[in-house]
């Protein structure tokens, strides 16, 4: 089973070894946690009152846009993710972090309207049913293009790459932890990102990379959720 450390590992957060003892900071609510939530309110009112001005934008300026979306959300998931795991809101090398999910936005932006082009042609060719799909579009996206595991890889690699330094990707493969991250990414894809697309694919495209922010905060919060829960069992086990 993995260890709290190899899963925020995973995820590019240094933690400690020791466990976090009851009481401590982690589960505490703080001032800076009230800011936190107001940059989060603030963020998504500025654009629910100003919904047409980013849709428009967002027609205009579909990369920027997305760059932007995931730069202030996706960012701020990540953030979350640990203050719940060591008890502070900013991760190391914020600016670059922030950069970077800027960076993934853009690819996820891309992304979307390339494989249901794709997959439109493979039906225009009656190589692919007609039928459902939405559900098409999921499948193609999770698993028979890959797009979701090698996005996931490479974030996986990146995000390594900002706390240890440069590596080459193989190199990660003949590490434990990447075992276990890779069946972390199965679950995900299966019991995650699978249901998600179906709503993404669902919406029209204009709001298909506002929502992939906004989902991102959700699937920092499941891996912290998941770490915290073997944290407790950690800690209950040392105390046996």
């Amino acid at each position: 089973m993995a260890s709290v450390d190899n899963i925020t590992r995973s995820a590019g957060v240094e933690v400690s070894e020791q466990p976090v003892p009851n009481g401590s900071k982690q589960g505490r609510l703080r001032i800076s946690d009230i800011g936190g939530l107001i940059y989060l309110a603030a963020i998504s009112a500025v654009i629910l009152l100003n919904i047409h001005l980013v849709m428009a934008l967002t027609m205009a300026h579909p990369l920027l846009m997305s760059f932007v979306k995931f730069a202030l959300l996706a960012t701020f998931g990540e953030c979350l993710k640990t203050r719940i795991e060591r008890g502070t809101w900013f991760p190391s090398k914020l600016p670059l972090r922030v950069a970077i999910w800027g960076c993934f936005g853009m690819w996820i932006c891309l992304s979307f309207p390339f494989v249901e082009g794709g997959l439109k042609a493979l039906i225009a060719l009656k190589e692919w049913p007609s039928q459902a799909l939405t559900v098409s579009l999921v499948l193609w996206i999770n698993y028979f293009g890959g797009y979701a595991f090698f996005m996931m890889l490479c974030h996986y690699w990146i995000d390594t790459m900002v706390v240890e330094g440069g590596i080459w990707p193989w190199q990660l493969f003949g590490r434990p932890q990447t075992v276990r991250w890779a069946k972390i990414v199965f679950l995900a894809i299966t019991f995650f990102w699978s249901p998600v697309h179906l709503i993404t694919f669902s919406l029209p495209p204009l709001w298909r990379p506002l929502w992939a922010a906004y989902i991102s905060i959700a699937f920092g919060l499941i891996l912290s959720f998941a770490a915290g829960r073997r944290t407790k069992s950690t800690q209950c086990n040392s105390t046996v």
